[in-house]
């Protein structure tokens, strides 16, 4: 499905007769190459028209499909759609209140509402997920280079601006969340923000949970690994939260309940180490594409079935205080029978760097 039918689809569906998109988030699922660009969009079943500055104009050139228009400010946009003289106009859900407010008064529409665009986003066109696999490929290196340069007595603090130089110099625009980098104890905190004072430690284990920006598109990856010889309880819960992993993945096409794929990991870990299940507290994924929390959500309640090209993660963990904490995640777009995992380039087989 291509954005115009995913628009028509949603205006049919809400009675709307046009679509407003005005935020950085949606700019840039109209335009990934213009995202730090300020453009309107209006958008109807049949056509999308583009607003930039008149000195700014040329770059909606890159744009296919669109007609342009040039403006002196967002007010001649304003104007521009009062002369349609619409019935209902759905306002980007992503806007800020105090630009809700600003834009409302000047708009004659009959009636305004507000689109869902995180709803609107969650299927992915095929140009999308082609940016999501660079984005990945780009954090899967990430964590390679970690695993080559890596050294006892290296700081948390020292991995992570490692990790973001790497993916900036990689070609990405920037983090899509602040890499989490834990060793030793601090893996069984689930959010570590990485120490400047805790250095590795031969046989740690050690935790990287990452991503990057590519052209507005977001990517996410875990992994776990360790320098020296591990723990023997470092091996069973890794191969614990592996195979609770890969049976989830295993199990994501579409059509598949989105809680059913929660639920997998859940009685895995009930079935093989209770006291360590009861640990995972999270859900089992959420929807990556232009921001890094997206639809659809993978969590116990979550009772819808997930569909064709949408992008989720699957991340499964246990944290046990005091000892330490393994999640292995995967992010993975959704085919009528099964899946292809974006991340695959960053091998998750038990290994010991």
């Amino acid at each position: 499905m291509t954005k115009q039918e995913m628009i028509a689809k949603e205006l049919s569906a809400s009675g709307a007769d046009a679509l407003f998109l005005c935020t950085k988030n949606s700019i840039t699922w109209i335009s990934p190459e213009l995202c730090d660009s300020e453009i309107y969009y209006l958008c109807t079943k049949d056509k999308v028209v583009g607003f930039a500055d008149i000195r700014d104009i040329d770059s909606l050139q890159t744009v296919k499909n669109i007609e342009k228009v040039a403006i002196k400010s967002y007010k001649d946009v304003m104007d521009y759609i009062n002369e349609l003289n619409l019935n209902v106009l759905l306002i980007d859900g992503d806007l800020t209140l105090s630009d809700f407010e600003t834009y409302k008064p000047l708009l004659t529409a009959k009636s305004l509402k507000i689109a869902n665009m995180k709803s609107l986003r969650c299927i992915k066109t095929d140009e999308e997920i082609k940016l999501m696999q660079i984005a990945a490929d780009i954090a899967c290196d990430a964590v390679a280079h970690v695993k080559e340069n890596i050294k006892v007595g290296m700081s948390e603090q020292q991995v992570a601006d490692m990790i973001k130089v790497f993916m900036i110099t990689a070609g990405a625009s920037g983090l899509s969340f602040p890499s989490i980098v834990s060793f030793g104890t601090n893996t069984a905190d689930i959010h570590h923000m990485p120490s400047a004072t805790k250095k590795l430690e031969s046989g740690e284990l050690i935790m990287l949970d990452l991503g990057c920006v590519y052209k507005g598109y977001c990517s996410d990856i875990t992994r776990c690994f360790w320098l020296g010889e591990p723990a023997p309880w470092m091996l069973e819960m890794y191969e614990l939260v592996l195979n609770a992993q890969v049976g989830a993945v295993a199990l994501a096409k579409n059509g598949t309940k989105a809680s059913d794929i929660d639920k997998y990991c859940r009685t895995y870990f009930d079935e093989h180490k209770p006291e360590w299940g009861e640990t995972f507290k999270h859900g089992t994924g959420h929807g990556v594409g232009i921001q890094i929390h997206e639809l659809p959500s993978i969590r116990p309640t979550s009772d819808f079935a997930i569909e064709t090209n949408q992008v989720h993660t699957v991340e499964p963990g246990v944290y046990v205080k005091d000892l330490g904490g393994v999640r292995v995640e995967d992010t993975i777009v959704i085919t009528p029978n099964g899946n292809i995992v974006l991340t695959k380039k960053a091998p998750k087989e038990l290994n010991k760097k």
